[in-house]
């Protein structure tokens, strides 16, 4: 067994796991992206890269039911911007999990392109509501996060949010806001984000969201014209 799971995400390393699924090893592939995880689960970078490659093994192991779990988990972990690789990853396993029928497939990338649309409401996402996620793996892990720092919340939030805890998750996601300094800012505030698309299995609320943070450009200045009777007063 490998001792540093890190070095997965090396692509030098990759043969690391190809060597054990040529083994059929792919148990012990799983416990090793789980130990990565629990590791750096502060990281939303690294945990959502491990369970990308997570969810690929358990592909290639034909685990087509624990694939999709994981899969569903990876949408509610990565990062925004990772949502639209988080949605094919999903097509994909739903795919080789029903090869002689895309219906669930189309279904989903029906309700998420419907859910696209920028709105404060949530459109009904059936397919994502339909798969329950199995995450006992984190249970003790989760329990253990409960300092009171940035890191700690953020590590808490995101392994709930792999557990599907959604809301649980915001109350972590919050604190670490409240914990945040100017340079962790911006990820605290993604991180709630990120629970809004776990909680409604739609980006169009997050969106909404992420983009109600975005500093308004001033609007340009307006030309005045030269003063007649007096000083002429300036809008600001």
């Amino acid at each position: 067994m490998v001792r540093d799971p890190m070095r997965v995400l090396n692509h030098k390393e990759n043969g690391l796991l190809e060597a054990l699924a040529d083994l059929g090893k792919f148990d012990d592939i799983e416990n090793l992206l789980i130990t990565g995880i629990k590791a750096r689960s502060a990281s939303t970078d690294i945990v959502s890269r491990l369970q990308a490659i997570r969810v690929r093994y358990l592909l290639r192991a034909k685990k087509y039911p624990e694939a999709m779990q994981q899969a569903k988990a990876y949408y509610n972990v990565v990062s925004m911007a990772g949502t639209a690789d988080a949605i094919l990853l999903m097509m994909e396993t739903l795919r080789a999990s029903s090869p002689n029928n895309f219906s669930t497939a189309d279904q989903f990338k029906k309700e998420q392109m419907a859910g696209a649309e920028l709105s404060d409401k949530p459109v009904a996402q059936t397919v994502l509501a339909g798969i329950k996620i199995n995450a006992a793996e984190f249970t003790d892990t989760i329990r253990e996060q409960i300092n009171e720092n940035f890191n700690s919340m953020t590590a808490r939030g995101n392994l709930l949010l792999l557990s599907d805890r959604a809301k649980e998750a915001q109350e972590a996601f919050e604190r670490a806001y409240e914990l945040s300094d100017d340079k962790q800012l911006a990820g605290a505030s993604e991180s709630l984000a990120r629970t809004m698309r776990a909680q409604d299995g739609s980006i169009a609320r997050a969106n909404a969201f992420v983009l109600s943070l975005r500093p308004r450009k001033e609007p340009p200045p307006q030309p005045t014209s030269a003063p007649t009777t007096g000083p002429t007063e300036v809008t600001r």
